[in-house]
């Protein structure tokens, strides 16, 4: 009975990295399983002040940060793929090598998927924006959703008539996203909790990517910046501006920084911005 205690203390102690990755990726798990305990002591505490304080570290920094380190982590992955090939190739890989790599890269997913839920993540798991505006779900039909779609399209044209009418220019990246903050400010006076501060909005190194893979904007959890693609349109930046910061204020879900953004866009004093929120809605 004692050696069989030695051989687990062993193992225990062997693999105790291992055990905690394990023990922390469970509290978050139980934690994560209350929504209404996400809501009010993760997203609207620890996260509200946390998330400030990334903006303020990162956001006075005039490129993406979070995309340099994008960069250095792929190319980190790709020297270390082509190394481990090489090693494949050469016959180096013994069993226990093999064993020891895929144990530390265990051990670096569960690190990352718990610092992304401390740092973001677990505003998936909240109430949102229908708890905090106590909405209820209501039934609807094929003639509610027409009738939606004819409102949206009357006010994209109108809007898109007073765009003309006025001769309104959509000013350059760094106006939208002072813009995009006043905002946010104006609907703040309507709803308090949408209140934004420290700006970290910023455009994305990866634009012409996105292109490609038809990203318009993303937000970067590790270091609380919203990256805008600048080379889309620019009556399409308004709301994509509105949408990452919404992603910055704990909204994590597609839908929810999706209605956020809208709530932000139309308490503008901007007509590009209700514009740019109408036709993409």
């Amino acid at each position: 009975m004692t050696s069989y205690y030695m051989h687990i203390k062993k193992y225990l102690v062997r693999y105790k990295n291992l055990w905690i990755i394990i023990a922390l990726i469970l509290i978050i798990k139980i934690f994560s399983a209350d929504s209404l305990t996400v809501e009010r002591f993760y997203s609207t505490r620890f996260y509200f002040y946390f998330s400030k304080i990334l903006r303020f570290l990162f956001g006075w920094v005039s490129f993406s940060v979070g995309d340099i380190l994008y960069f250095i982590a792929g190319c980190w992955i790709l020297f270390k793929l082509i190394k481990n090939i090489r090693l494949l190739f050469k016959k180096q890989l013994s069993r226990k090598i093999v064993l020891r790599k895929l144990y530390r890269i265990i051990l670096l997913f569960g690190l990352i998927y718990i610092v992304f839920n401390i740092f973001w993540g677990l505003n998936y798991d909240r109430k949102g924006i229908a708890y905090q505006l106590k909405l209820t779900q209501l039934q609807y039909d094929t003639a509610d959703l027409k009738m939606m779609q004819t409102i949206l399209l009357q006010k994209v044209n109108s809007t898109r008539m007073a765009v003309t009418r006025h001769h309104i220019f959509f000013p350059p990246q760094n106006e939208i996203i002072k813009k995009a903050i006043e905002s946010y400010g104006k609907a703040q006076e309507k709803y308090p909790f949408l209140q934004y501060k420290n700006n970290s909005v910023k455009p994305s190194m990866y634009g012409l990517a996105g292109d490609y893979l038809g990203f318009t904007g993303y937000y970067n959890p590790f270091t609380g910046e919203a990256q805008i693609n600048t080379t889309v349109p620019p009556f399409l930046q308004p709301y994509i501006a509105t949408h990452e910061m919404a992603h910055q204020l704990g909204y994590a879900k597609e839908n929810e920084a999706n209605f956020v953004g809208y709530l932000a866009a139309i308490n503008s004093p901007d007509t590009l911005f209700h514009y740019s929120t109408y036709l993409d809605l």
